[in-house]
């Protein structure tokens, strides 16, 4: 078997796009104590200056089409539920889009953006 330059290219191209698109760099305050799934969640909505559909958000957490098998799971909404819990007493909020998604407010996105330095001051 040969070896494929162009082929690993690829792969770290797909690599660097996921991680801009669903905010793989973005770590969870620990204090938050979001899972590794609501991380997932809140790191999406950061990196995506607008809306997410579910949709968008499942891959995030499961990865890319999985959400063509279950396209009305409640899963997204019930997770949402419970990161709002989370991010509440932070004075953090997701907003919700009526039949579309989810989208972080851009305060909370300063905030969440900022939270290293937030603590440190």
């Amino acid at each position: 078997m040969t070896h494929c330059t162009a082929c690993d290219e690829r792969d770290e191209k797909i690599k660097q796009l996921e991680r801009e698109l669903y905010g793989r760099s973005w770590e969870a305050p620990k204090e938050m104590r979001l899972t590794k799934l609501e991380a997932a969640i809140v790191a999406t909505l950061l990196a995506n200056n607008r809306v997410c559909s579910p949709a968008l958000l499942i891959d995030a957490t499961r990865g890319r089409g999985t959400h063509t098998n279950n396209p009305n799971s409640n899963l997204i909404d019930a997770k949402i539920c419970h990161i709002r819990a989370k991010l509440r007493p932070y004075g953090l909020r997701i907003e919700t889009v009526w039949g579309t998604g989810y989208k972080i407010e851009d305060e909370t996105r300063t905030q969440l953006l900022n939270w290293t330095a937030r603590r440190a001051a």
